[in-house]
């Protein structure tokens, strides 16, 4: 009777073709389960993720077409992914990685761990077996590469690239800067109202779109039948000693800078007018930031783009004092009072 009985099986995976993959590119609500035999590991390495240095380890799986693909794990994935014990095993080596983030690199799928993700090596299922069976002969040990070079000294040089000040960028042509990225250290000093604070896109190319029936209407793709997605959209105003300008801030950049993604902000904001700015967003006023920042060539005038935004450790104190107080109303003098008196 209890040879009869099957076992319940611990995790159910639902694993996407290398093909399917190109459908999910940086679509954060649909994320991936992959299976491949590892064929390259590489050494942890520092790199940046969100303007941030933290550890990375990049593996590569091969399918079951022999088609490679590359996986990197961020932060605390890369401690349990131990490269030690996979030296120790034999044969072809079979891994599964869950709740993966499809990237895209050099015009082919790159995945990327998420904080959901997690990783099975050899697990006892079918499917493991084939792969194990279809690369016998093919792939018989791991490449294990040293890592590239990626240290803080990098980032530094990142921060201080094509550094301009502000009145300098204004006096830039739009149309002259194709490709070109610039760094400037300043502080937001306003938020536009007008224009609100997000805006609904769509999740395959992330301009707006707008409601149509029960569907949604991209100018690009047309009719999309997925979910559009809350997407920062800020319009500030930058200072410094030199000078103003306008910039933009969008998505994951934003992000970055408000610490909280869009649709968390969206649905907990009690306020849905997208012209009242969340608490959030109030805070960034004020602080001393190092952007990177590139210019809309086909623009008239000089609107930047932040591509980047850099925390500045040495303007902490300066974030401090230029934090923006409330205006101090001046008390009415009182007539009765004299000059002199006052």
């Amino acid at each position: 009777m209890e040879e009869d009985i099957a076992e319940i099986p611990h995790y159910k995976y639902y694993f996407a073709t290398f093909k399917e993959l190109e459908d999910k590119v940086d679509q954060i609500e649909l994320l991936s389960d992959v299976i491949g035999v590892v064929t390259i590991v590489q050494d942890l390495e520092k790199s940046t993720l969100n303007s941030r240095i933290t550890s990375c380890r990049n593996v590569t799986i091969k399918n079951v077409e022999n088609k490679e693909l590359q996986v990197t794990l961020w932060g605390h994935k890369t401690d349990l992914f131990d490269d030690n014990v996979l030296k120790t095993l034999e044969g072809p080596v079979v891994t599964i990685f869950t709740s993966v983030l499809v990237k895209k690199s050099l015009g082919k799928p790159r995945l990327s761990s998420t904080t959901s993700t997690l990783f099975f090596v050899n697990p006892n299922i079918p499917k493991v077996e084939d792969l194990k069976t279809r690369f016998q002969e093919d792939v018989k040990t791991i490449k294990f590469l040293p890592s590239a070079i990626t240290t803080q000294s990098s980032l530094n040089e990142e921060k201080k690239e094509n550094r301009k000040t502000l009145v300098k960028l204004l006096e830039i042509r739009p149309k002259s800067t194709k490709d070109m990225r610039f760094t400037v250290k300043a502080v937001i000093v306003d938020i536009c109202e007008k224009d609100g604070w997000y805006y609904m896109a769509c999740p395959n190319c992330m301009p707006p779109v707008s409601q149509a029936d029960v569907s949604w209407w991209c100018q690009k793709d047309s009719f999309i039948n997925k979910s559009p997605l809350a997407w920062y959209k800020l319009n500030t105003i930058i200072s410094n000693q030199t000078g103003k300008m306008r910039m933009m801030i969008y998505g994951r950049v934003a992000e970055y800078l408000i610490k909280e993604p869009c649709i968390q902000l969206v649905t907990n904001h009690v306020n849905q007018d997208k012209r009242k700015f969340p608490q959030a967003i109030i805070d960034v006023i004020g602080k001393y930031k190092i952007f990177q920042i590139a210019f809309e060539t086909k623009a008239i005038d000089n609107v930047a783009i932040c591509k980047k935004v850099f925390d500045d450790e040495t303007s902490e104190a300066t974030n401090n004092r230029h934090r923006l107080s409330p205006p101090i109303n001046p008390k009415t003098p009182d007539p009765k009072v004299s000059v002199n008196q006052r």
